[in-house]
């Protein structure tokens, strides 16, 4: 049975990162972790780790300095522990399918 990484790259996401999240509690396959590599200097992010680690199972990565949204997707890959690797941004909203209809593309490739 695949298990599933995202991995999300974080800047000061303002409002947005928490539609992200809550748009991730309701896949019809929840992810088995998700991974924030936060490169912002405030502490939404952490506020929002403890929102909503009820129901995700959040790996939350800090690093020193901002960069590059692909360094971090990077770190976040680095970190993750899952068989598949998804990425999203803190700016998207994910389709309630889109996991599960991933994961059905990945099964009819193999």
């Amino acid at each position: 049975m695949d298990t599933i990484s995202i991995v999300i790259p974080v800047l000061d996401p303002g409002d947005t990162l928490t539609k992200v999240l809550e748009s991730l509690t309701v896949q019809t396959k929840l992810p088995d972790e998700v991974i924030l590599v936060d490169a912002g200097k405030g502490r939404k992010v952490e506020s929002l780790v403890k929102l909503y680690s009820e129901v995700l199972n959040i790996v939350h990565k800090k690093v020193d300095k901002p960069s590059y949204p692909g360094r971090n997707r990077n770190i976040g890959a680095s970190l993750a522990k899952g068989t598949v690797l998804a990425f999203i941004d803190s700016k998207t909203v994910a389709d309630k399918e889109w996991l599960h209809e991933s994961l059905k593309k990945l099964s009819s490739n193999s």
